[in-house]
């Protein structure tokens, strides 16, 4: 091995070292910032069609998820999200 080729593989070595103490020593993502959920699931169909919905409560981080099952397509489909705790300030504040 020639003297250039250790030097390159050494400096290589240097700048692994420093990204992985980069991102050993940055902060938590901010994902990681959530509290572990409670969950609460509550079924309902849909009027006028042949859905069926469960609605997702995440009781400690105040959201909501609604999924809807098609039964003749045989899949779960996303149908919306809403931000509990969103929704009560703006209904406390009186707006709609």
């Amino acid at each position: 091995m020639s003297r250039t080729q250790f030097l390159s593989l050494i400096a290589l070595n240097a700048v692994l070292l420093a990204a992985l103490a980069l991102v050993s020593l940055s902060g938590s993502a901010s994902a990681q910032q959530r509290q572990r959920g409670s969950y609460m699931l509550i079924s309902s169909g849909v009027t006028g069609t042949p859905l069926s919905v469960v609605y997702v409560i995440d009781e400690t981080n105040n959201e909501l998820v609604a999924l809807a099952w098609d039964d003749a397509g045989k899949k779960m489909s996303y149908v919306g999200y809403r931000n509990i705790a969103a929704d009560s300030m703006q209904a406390r504040r009186g707006g709609r």
